[in-house]
């Protein structure tokens, strides 16, 4: 059966459904292809921006300025079908606010996505005094924190227990030695929910246009063909076919026609793919919610869905998101290798990793995993010059002789997922 579409978007995640819900309010008669069956099977936007590792593509102030609790609710709720709550950590006779309290100040949608301004505290590790790679990035976490004061923002600098007091898990024995920086309202936000949110709504919006688990996807010149898990399908596309470009897609992408264009195009390639680790661990004792700390390769954190409730739900629930090994561009377009490494993404070494920062930092007896999943999400570099020079970002990229383009900035925090995909919709709709 032959249909007509102006635009077709494939791809996985959140970005595309972001871009197609904007594409149909501008008028546009817009279809949705997953290879996957599930469209968060790659689990590709993360719920926070980690600023990891801590260099000059990711101390960026613009970046920053976008994760405040302010700019994200700017970000988030044009592109979201209904309401956005905030939570900070404000106190009331020492005592943090939670779900009760807010619903007492007003109406709160508890059940809505929910986004957070935690403050963002950096920790010194005695390795970061003498390790090159680590010493680097304690330096690039003080630039931030000078640019940040120039910029009329109000970071702190600690010493002593007051650096190490707040910081989730921790019950060490701290020294005048101990050395922190915390940049408050640093924002993360509720991944499933906005996700979730978001698939529902553009399911009914598109209503039968919407497909997953597709394969055998084929392009000759405007006709685009595939197979869905009911039957072959086939499209005439009038205008063109975006592809956003995560992990998931790039084997499909270099063997299209015109992908050898694409390579010319630095500013359109992924420098790397990130590998992460997402650790669940259980506290001994009741989490601070208000902060999130960050301890060498590593984003420690009271998990929270929606805003807590200290009475009814204790925190007890540590989330740990550590930065793993960086694969280069030529590693991560040979399938043999992706399969390979994935199946050591979990590794001895990364045990070793997280009982390091739970007996010799947190200064834990024993600790207790909840869950670890493995992710990767690209590196794609440049974003400093990227600012200075004004370039348009995401990078939209079409293949030489053909109606797809290449979509870039897919992939990592949610806020720049949906940022991007927003402006793509805006300069194709």
């Amino acid at each position: 059966m032959e249909q007509d579409s102006e635009i077709v978007l494939i791809g996985t995640g959140l970005a595309p459904l972001i871009a197609a819900n904007r594409l149909v309010t501008q008028g546009k008669t817009v279809s949705v292809l997953n290879p996957d069956p599930d469209f968060f099977l790659e689990d590709s936007e993360l719920p926070l921006d980690p600023f990891l590792p801590a260099n000059e593509d990711t101390m960026v102030m613009s970046r920053l300025k976008r994760s405040l609790l302010d700019s994200a609710l700017e970000i988030l709720r044009p592109e979201f079908p209904g309401a956005i709550e905030s939570w900070s950590p404000k106190k009331a006779g020492g005592i943090f606010l939670g779900r009760k309290d807010q619903e007492q100040l007003g109406f709160h949608d508890s059940e809505a996505p929910h986004v957070r301004g935690r403050a963002r505290l950096w920790i010194q590790s005695p390795r970061s005094r003498i390790e090159p790679r680590l010493k680097q990035a304690w330096d690039n976490v003080e630039e931030m924190f000078i640019h940040s004061l120039d910029s009329g923002y109000h970071p702190v600098h600690l010493d002593g227990i007051s650096a190490v007091a707040r910081f989730p898990g921790y019950s060490g024995h701290p020294t005048e030695l101990e050395k922190g920086i915390l940049f408050p309202q640093v924002c993360d936000v509720d991944v499933d929910r906005v996700r979730q949110g978001v698939l529902e709504f553009v399911r009914e919006r598109l209503e039968e246009r919407i497909y997953t688990s597709v394969n055998s996807i084929e392009v000759r010149e405007k006709t685009l063909k595939f197979r869905d898990i009911h039957e072959s399908q086939s499209f005439n596309v009038k205008q063109k076919i975006l592809v956003f470009w995560t992990p998931r897609m790039s084997t499909w992408i270099s063997r299209q026609k015109g992908f050898e264009s694409l390579l010319l195009n630095k500013d359109a390639l992924p420098t790397a793919i990130r590998l992460w680790e997402s650790w669940e661990l259980v506290s001994r004792e009741v989490l601070d919610p208000s902060v999130v700390g960050v301890f060498e390769d590593n984003l420690i954190w009271a998990h929270i869905e929606g805003s807590p409730d200290f009475e009814e739900d204790p925190l007890y629930r540590l989330s740990v998101l550590r930065s793993g090994e960086k694969l280069s561009w030529k590693q991560m377009m040979d399938p043999q290798f992706l399969k390979q490494t994935a199946q050591s993404w979990i590794s001895k070494q990364s045990f070793e990793s997280i009982s390091s920062l739970c007996h010799d930092f947190l200064n834990w007896e024993y600790f207790s995993v909840h869950s670890v999943k493995a992710r990767a999400t690209f590196e794609w570099g440049g974003q400093k010059s990227r600012v200075d020079q004004h370039m348009k970002w995401p990078a939209i990229s079409p293949l030489k002789d053909s109606i797809i383009s290449i979509v870039s900035g897919c992939d990592g925090p949610l806020l720049e997922v949906v940022r991007n995909a927003s402006r793509v919709a805006q300069r194709c709709g």
